[in-house]
């Protein structure tokens, strides 16, 4: 266990000094679940956007990450933006998903629009032929 010694303003000393006797704790109860509740939201918010590493929420595998993107591309007829790289559009950061395709996601997306759309176009006629008209 380690000791914290911290200099701060005598007023606002006597205020924790108050509050903390007036909710039945000790300094070190106080200051410890604070420190505690603080790190714990940190953390969370870092599982939750992160950026420079990989999402703790999400474990993005490479198969994952092409649905994803597949499926963004299928419901918005486009790639999405580097913006568009959150949580609540069903991707992962930008970042994570570089490291994942092991490209720039931009590149990847360029290239993937331009499968389904070759896909698209040949699954058309298929869809025509089986589809006839009398009169």
């Amino acid at each position: 266990m380690r000791v914290m010694a911290i200099n701060m303003d005598d007023d606002l000393f006597d205020e924790l000094k108050k509050h903390v006797k007036e909710n039945g704790l000790t300094l070190k109860e106080y200051i410890t679940d604070i420190i505690s509740k603080d790190l714990k939201e940190h953390t969370l918010q870092q599982d939750e956007y992160c950026d420079d590493a990989p999402c703790k929420a999400i474990k993005w595998g490479k198969e994952d990450l092409i649905t994803a993107i597949d499926d963004f591309i299928t419901q918005n007829h486009r790639a999405p933006t580097q913006k568009e790289f959150r949580t609540e559009n069903g991707l992962p950061s930008y970042n994570a998903a570089r490291r994942c395709l092991e490209q720039l996601p931009s590149e990847y997306c360029r290239l993937r629009v331009q499968q389904l759309q070759v896909e698209e176009e040949l699954e058309e006629p298929e869809k025509e032929e089986g589809f006839s008209m009398s009169m």
